[in-house]
């Protein structure tokens, strides 16, 4: 189950959106496997979404076809929450009414418990455990307390983090520090501690620095109505360790959203969501075509606008209006005065029209819809698709590799180039990893990667270095621009320095460069996007195709657009190469920014005859 899940952060912070269940009565209880929904009305209706190893969200529908939940509809149906709480300070959600209390836990695998007079009516999952017993008849007992961040100093987690010793930092810090797992992880890397190494390896001043980070991290998200949307996932703080882009957005709307998604995918049959999918695809084809249309009859829609606003204005009598309209404009078709509303149809597509704004207004009101279309699209993908691989990959277990966060691929000559996706990655990559025996790549223009060639203390050749500048310079603004060549420096990494001169600042990304600067002039903008056995779905510059194996797609900047070159390009990968389970986020996130031309197809490294 991909994504992440309410942590108890999280829940702090959607905590003025699920008290909205106190004094609502609840009007409905329905179940779809392991999901709750009950409805409440307060005013108007909502509904309080939860899944057992998920959490809950309050959401304004209900997202899934749900049955009936007979334990739970027979103890509270009409009865109105007095209370909501967390108990202890924990996953654990407490529904409280005159006579019962509902509970929903979501740590390790959840439950659903109905509690009347002190003691278990219903529970979804029966367990005997050592501390205390869930079934009906027995007392309820919430979940062991564990103390708070807050009620530790940084010397007593160290002193637990070293009964963790033989796990991961990231597991252990986590354990000791009663925090959630992302916020272990932010911590430790703010600090300089690598998450993924043993527990007893952490010395004990970044430890007591990661606890303080810690705090810090709490205390900023709590104090802000702010979140961060990465990807597709919506995080209460900054995750600077997430190596995607990310932006700032309001966290109780797009947390709301994003949890009762979450819960609606773990709920719903992946047929089901496969026929979700489509419909969206044909809502989403269908206001493609209102923009297009819109954008051709411009002057028109522009027009029936003002003279319909003007025909308002001078107290026309409505059923007039629409008469004196059609004499100048036959593609109306019918006005909802009320909400001021007008349909029109060109060229068989009916589209309606709020006179309340002019042209633009309309039209961005249908380049909003049509970004929603295209983010609920992703989601359903992801949450409905298998992951990907090849068609002879399996799980693995492996740790992953350092450079794998950025953008990377391997030379002719067989040297590692690692490029930065944003500024942050950029900064890290100089600061890090960059050596001064290694060569450092940047495209002659503004927004462009920090690209470095790991050398290993070996002299990489002319044709390398020529395959790591055209890799800087494909993902350089260039692209965007509908350049098809840049110019590309390189120096060595003892050249490079975060230093600034006196008096100056370097900002984040921005770095200075001393001595010869290197050009290749006119470097070809091209990127080869495919697959092949050894390293699965990923992408190269089209220079260090000539020894290749596999099927690749080879672009160039162009004017399709980004969603036709992920379709044409996961329909070349499965027809060519047998790549079975692919989804498009796999390719989108090798493809840079702007329009493309799909120049050639390569497969096993010899152009395709087809």
């Amino acid at each position: 189950m991909e994504g992440r899940k309410v942590t108890l952060l999280d829940a702090y912070k959607l905590w003025r959106s699920l008290r909205e269940v106190e004094d609502s009565r609840i009007t409905g209880a329905y179940r779809r496997g392991e999901c709750l929904a009950l409805r409440l009305r307060a005013g108007q209706e909502k509904w309080l979404l939860f899944h057992p190893r998920i959490g809950p969200v309050l959401s304004a529908d209900i997202p899934f076809a749900a049955e009936s939940y007979t334990a739970l509809k027979s103890a509270f149906r009409g009865r109105r929450v007095l209370e909501a709480a967390l108990l202890g300070g924990d996953r654990v959600l407490a529904l409280r009414t005159h006579n019962a209390q509902l509970v929903l836990e979501w740590i390790r695998e959840g439950n659903v418990i109905v509690v009347e007079d002190s003691k278990i009516k219903y529970a979804l999952r029966r367990r005997r455990m050592r501390d205390r017993a869930v079934e009906p008849g027995a007392p309820y007992v919430p979940p062991p307390r564990r103390p708070s961040l807050f009620e530790t100093s940084p010397e007593e987690v160290f002193e637990k983090l070293r009964t963790f010793s033989s796990r991961r930092l990231v597991t252990a810090f986590a354990a000791a520090t009663s925090v959630p797992g992302d916020v272990a992880y932010e911590a430790l890397y703010r600090v300089g501690l690598d998450p993924t190494s043993k527990a007893r390896l952490a010395p004990q001043d970044l430890v007591e620095k990661a606890y303080w980070e810690a705090r810090n991290i709490y205390v900023d998200a709590l104090s802000t109505d702010d979140g961060f949307l990465v990807g597709r996932d919506v995080y209460p703080f900054m995750p600077t360790h997430v190596a995607l882009p990310m932006r700032r957005v309001n966290y109780l709307e797009e947390a709301s959203k994003y949890f009762a998604e979450r819960i609606s995918a773990a709920c719903t049959p992946p047929e089901e969501g496969e026929r979700l999918g489509e419909r969206l695809r044909g809502s989403l084809e269908k206001v493609e075509s209102e923009i297009r249309l819109l954008e051709k009859n411009r002057e028109r829609v522009d027009a029936l606008i003002t003279a319909y606003r003007a025909l308002r204005s001078a107290r026309v009598p409505w059923g007039d209006i629409e008469s004196r309209l059609r004499q100048s404009f036959p593609e109306l078709k019918t006005v909802k005065h009320e909400k001021m509303l007008l349909e029109v149809e060109y060229d068989g597509v009916t589209i309606e029209l709020d006179a309340r704004q002019s042209f633009y207004g309309n039209l961005s009101e249908k380049y909003r819809a049509l970004k929603r279309l295209k983010e609920r699209i992703a989601r359903a993908e992801a949450a409905y698709r298998p992951p990907s691989s090849g068609p002879e990959q399996r799980p693995t277990s492996r740790r992953k590799r350092w450079y794998e966060d950025f953008r990377y691929f391997t030379t002719t000559g067989g040297f590692l180039v690692v490029a930065g996706k944003s500024a942050g990655q950029n900064e890290l990559l100089v600061r890090r990893y960059l050596e001064e025996r290694d060569l450092f790549f940047h495209a002659d223009i503004h927004g462009a990667p920090a690209t470095i060639l790991k050398s290993g203390g070996k002299e990489p050749g002319s044709r390398d270095i020529e395959e790591a500048a055209q890799f800087a310079a494909s993902y350089s603004s260039a692209w965007e621009a509908g350049l098809y060549s840049i110019d590309v420096y390189w120096v060595r990494g003892s050249q490079v320095s975060k230093k600034a001169p006196s008096g100056e600042y370097l900002g984040k990304g921005a770095f200075m460069i001393y001595g010869k600067r290197n050009y290749l002039k006119g470097v070809k903008l091209s990127l080869a996007i495919g697959y092949n056995a050894s390293e699965g779905i990923h992408a190269l510059p089209a220079l260090a195709l000539d020894e290749r194996e596999g099927c690749f797609l080879v672009l160039e900047p162009g004017r399709l657009s980004r969603r036709l070159v992920v379709e044409k390009t996961i329909r070349f990968l499965r027809s060519h190469c047998g790549v079975k389970r692919i989804q498009s986020g796999d390719v989108e996130k090798l493809l840079p920014k702007g329009g493309f031309y799909i120049a050639r197809k390569v497969v096993r490294g010899k152009p395709d005859e087809e």
